[in-house]
């Protein structure tokens, strides 16, 4: 089993809407991959949300992020443009990969279908 992190910075997005983007996340969780699904806050200056997904699938589970989440039609611009998406490499977060940066400008990895 391996984690994956999606974090989405609401002060990025003026509007941004989290419940929304909480439910579609539980969604995608539903799927037979994901073992284990929990948000995360994080208060203060700059505030975090993380949807966490234990699976057993990476290639999958973030492939369904991607097309549902981030495609999406409404939350889809808010969560480009707001969002980091982690997750464990084969040394767990020792050698995490990074596999979407609202910076478009960061390097970002893709994940062969043996992630």
């Amino acid at each position: 089993m391996k984690t994956l992190c999606f974090q989405v910075q609401p002060k990025r997005v003026r509007g941004i809407d989290l419940d929304a983007i909480a439910a579609l996340m539980a969604r995608i969780a539903m799927s037979p991959d994901t073992r284990e699904f929990t948000i995360q806050r994080g208060r203060g200056k700059d505030p975090w949300v993380n949807f966490v997904f234990t699976t057993r699938s990476m290639v999958r589970t973030w492939g369904r992020l991607e097309s549902v989440a981030m495609r999406h039609r409404r939350l889809g611009p808010q969560l480009r443009k707001s969002s980091i998406v982690t997750c464990e490499g084969a040394h767990g977060w020792n050698n995490y990969r990074m596999l979407h940066h609202f910076d478009r400008h960061q390097v970002v990895d893709h994940l062969r279908s043996r992630s």
